[in-house]
């Protein structure tokens, strides 16, 4: 038979009072110092183990056994996750009991079970070693497992390499069961996170259900207006520079500082926070007041202007700077009818009240009859 596939050192001791065996396998656990360690037995068992004073044969992570010892060695047939863990901590107990500080803060695993859902009040923080050796409070499937921490409630929890915490939280954070709102977490060659524009586009999830009292009415303008960025052969992090050369804008102005401005806030909300930007209520006010000073530079470049302009008419531009009519456009565009239709009701109301009112006044005070005053 092979040994174990762990990480922990193995050996075979030579026991030459066993008459059935020869040699006996151990997995070192814990080092209490030169030569001195605390083993794990095939039987379960943990002991202080003294290679000073007994003949011993190193053996290879998963591999066959040595021929020194081979076929004549009692070994470990089997060896699960929870008896390994089990055996570490009884043997830091043996090591804290001996004076072995520094060997208990030394542990040869590095990987530690941890709670693993994300509603869990104690989430990524390492299970208790009680629990863990309690076999009433805890099950092991491989490398995962069911942990009774909350008295009957049971939660999951999950073995981690101790070196991989951080991205295994991330992709908890950031996968399938993720926030709508949050895309997955995508990072450059370097390690460091940024997602590209196409990155961010080819994750949003535009058919998302909104809140149901989201604030803005009608189509949204976010997913338009990158729609509109891409069309024009760009991204969000070079897209002003871009707009401002084909829409005649003064790249000096007021105006085109709050392009900037407002332009780089929704690439940060893409490249770096990683957000379903189009089911973002500040992504979609930062949308609409863009596309609202695209309409402004429409109608005067040089000198925008935002007359009438309170709700935004623009919906997505296209390859070349200008505007195409969309959803939200026809939406905004509605609504500006309406609003002019009722405006106009009102001012003729007021005109014809305003009519009545003189007609009324002329009745009571008639007009005196040419050829002098009454009575002469």
């Amino acid at each position: 038979m092979a040994s174990l596939d762990i990480l922990e050192q193995q050996v075979c001791l030579e026991m030459p009072a066993d008459p059935n065996f020869t040699w006996h396998h151990r997995v070192m656990l814990r080092r209490l110092g030169a030569g001195i360690w605390i083993g794990l037995t095939p039987d379960g068992g943990v002991e202080r183990i003294d290679l000073n004073v007994v003949t011993f044969v190193p053996v290879a992570r998963n591999a066959v056994m040595p021929a020194r010892v081979f076929g004549d060695v009692y070994q470990f047939g089997r060896l699960t996750e929870q008896q390994l863990r089990a055996g570490h901590h009884e043997a830091a107990a043996l090591v804290d009991l001996m004076g072995g500080g520094v060997a208990h803060a030394l542990p040869l695993v590095n990987a530690e079970w941890v709670f693993s859902d994300p509603s869990h009040r104690q989430y990524g923080a390492a299970v208790p070693s009680a629990l863990l050796l309690n076999p009433a409070a805890s099950v092991t499937r491989g490398s995962v497992g069911l942990v009774d921490h909350d008295g009957p409630v049971w939660t999951t929890m999950e073995r981690v390499m101790l070196a991989d915490i951080e991205d295994w939280k991330e992709e908890k954070r950031s996968g399938p069961g993720r926030d709508p709102r949050v895309l997955p977490l995508v990072r450059d060659g370097g390690g460091e996170r940024f997602a590209t524009f196409r990155d961010s586009l080819a994750g949003i999830v535009e058919d998302a259900p909104r809140p149901a009292d989201w604030i803005f009415r009608g189509p949204g303008a976010t997913a338009e207006l990158m729609r509109g960025v891409r069309a024009a052969g760009e991204d969000l992090s070079g897209y002003h520079e871009y707009y401002v050369r084909s829409s005649g804008m003064s790249a000096e102005g007021p105006v085109a500082h709050k392009h900037r401005e407002l332009i780089s806030i929704l690439f940060l909300m893409n490249a770096f926070d990683q957000l379903n930007v189009p089911h973002l209520a500040s992504a979609e006010l930062v949308s609409r007041l863009i596309l609202q000073i695209h309409q402004a530079v429409k109608k005067c470049p040089k000198n925008p202007d935002f007359r009438g302009l309170s709700m935004m008419t623009m919906s997505k531009l296209d390859s070349a700077g200008g505007v195409l009519t969309g959803e939200f456009a026809k939406f905004v565009a509605e609504e500006q009818k309406s609003e002019a239709f009722t405006l106009k009701q009102t001012r003729l109301y007021a005109e014809e009240q305003e009519s009545r009112e003189k007609e009324k006044n002329a009745g009571k005070h008639p007009k005196t009859p040419k050829g002098g005053a009454k009575g002469e």
